[in-house]
């Protein structure tokens, strides 16, 4: 009484994983199952997670995918947009190469808190076309227009 039907999964295949063994269940009360990669290894799936599609390999796929990442920079990520970014973007770039100093670039007063541009408020990738400054300083070069 109580029990459950289980489904017999030997021999199909889920994604790089063939089912190869019934091992039992896990003390989750889940049903485990010995699996063959794709790529050789042996590991052990719930089974819940080879029919939920949850897992798809030994972990291979996971380095493999994690493996092409790593080269894909620059021009080679796909999510590469060159110079065609918006101002936030820019900011973060900017924030990576070019380190936050201990006082206002203009003002040499107040710590900076802001990066402005200044050749107006034309975005390039350009470190030498910002500046560090303090809040007040920024809003006197806004309003001066130099900025």
């Amino acid at each position: 009484m109580g029990g459950y039907n289980r489904y017999n999964l030997i021999g199909q295949k889920f994604n790089k994983l063939l089912v190869i063994e019934d091992v039992g269940t896990g003390a989750d009360r889940q049903s485990l199952w010995k699996c063959k990669c794709d790529c050789g290894n042996e590991v052990i799936v719930r089974g819940y997670q080879l029919v939920k599609n949850r897992t798809k390999s030994c972990g291979c796929l996971r380095s493999f995918k994690y493996a092409n990442n790593r080269e894909k920079t620059g021009e080679n990520n796909n999510n590469w947009k060159g110079d065609d970014v918006k101002p936030r973007a820019y900011h973060t770039w900017l924030r990576k190469h070019y380190p936050k100093p201990e006082l206002c670039q203009h003002c040499n007063n107040k710590p900076p808190i802001d990066l402005a541009s200044i050749n107006g408020h034309n975005y390039t990738r350009d470190i030498n076309d910002y500046m560090w400054l303090c809040r007040s300083c920024h809003k006197e070069m806004d309003n001066a227009n130099k900025i």
